[in-house]
C-alpha cells in the first residue's frame, strides 16, 4: 500500500493537483481513515501532524484553519478558504477580485491572492511558525496546496500519514482534527479539537 506522502512525490505539476481533488472528495464524502498508529494514541499524535494555518491579509486583519503536511518536502493541503481568507463565492463579489487581472477565473484568484494575502503560515505542535507559498489551488473542491518556502525547515515537519488507498468500512473508526472556530477564542489561539467516531 502507497503512502499518501509517497504518492504525492511520484507526481508532477498537474497529477499532483488531480489527485489531491480525489483525496479531498474522497475525505469530504466519508471522512479521512486516519491509520490505526494514530487512533491508538488519538489525539495527541494527531496534534503533533495537524496544523494551525495562519492567513494575514494586506490590510492587517487575519484568518486562520487547518493543514497537514503529506511529505517531508513540505508539501501541504488545507482548504481554498484558508489559504485565501474567504470562500470563492465572497471573494467573487469583492473590490480586490473585480479589480484583479486577467481573464481566466484562476488568474483573476492568483491575482486576487498576491495582492489580498500577506502571509500564509503553518504554526507547528511546538508553536515553530513556517512562511508557505501558494502552489496550485482549486475554489472549486475548496482546496489548496502549499510549500514550505525555507527548504531548511523542512526538518521539522511531520507529515500526516493517510491511507487513501482504500474506503473505511461499517464498524471503522473516522476521525475529525483540527483548529476549529471556538466561542471566547481568536483564530490564532482556538485550541485542538479531536473528535473520534
Amino acid at each position: 500500500m502507497a503512502k499518501f506522502s509517497e504518492w504525492l512525490d511520484r507526481q508532477r505539476a498537474s497529477e499532483t493537483l488531480i489527485r489531491a481533488k480525489k483525496a479531498v472528495a474522497y475525505t469530504k464524502s466519508l471522512g479521512a481513515r486516519i491509520s490505526s498508529s494514530l487512533l491508538s494514541s488519538a489525539g495527541d499524535e494527531a496534534k503533533k501532524k495537524i496544523v494551525r494555518i495562519i492567513t494575514r491579509f494586506s490590510n492587517g486583519n487575519f484568518c486562520a484553519g487547518t493543514g497537514f503536511f503529506v511529505s517531508h518536502d513540505g508539501i501541504l493541503l488545507t482548504c481554498f478558504h484558508v489559504a485565501f481568507g474567504d470562500n470563492l463565492e465572497n471573494i467573487r463579489s469583492s473590490a480586490l477580485y473585480t479589480a484583479a487581472a486577467g481573464t481566466e477565473e484562476s488568474e483573476k484568484l492568483l491575482s486576487f491572492f498576491n495582492s489580498a494575502i500577506q502571509s500564509v503560515k503553518a504554526v507547528l505542535d511546538d508553536g515553530t511558525t513556517i512562511d508557505l507559498q501558494l502552489e496550485k489551488f482549486d475554489a472549486f473542491h475548496d482546496l489548496a496546496v502549499l510549500k514550505v518556502i525555507d527548504a531548511t525547515q523542512s526538518s521539522r515537519i511531520k507529515p500526516l500519514r493517510t491511507d487513501f488507498t482504500s474506503f473505511p468500512k461499517y464498524g471503522m473508526h473516522v476521525a475529525f482534527a483540527g483548529y476549529p472556530e471556538a466561542v471566547g477564542y481568536t483564530p490564532e489561539n482556538a485550541p485542538f479539537a479531536f473528535n473520534l467516531g
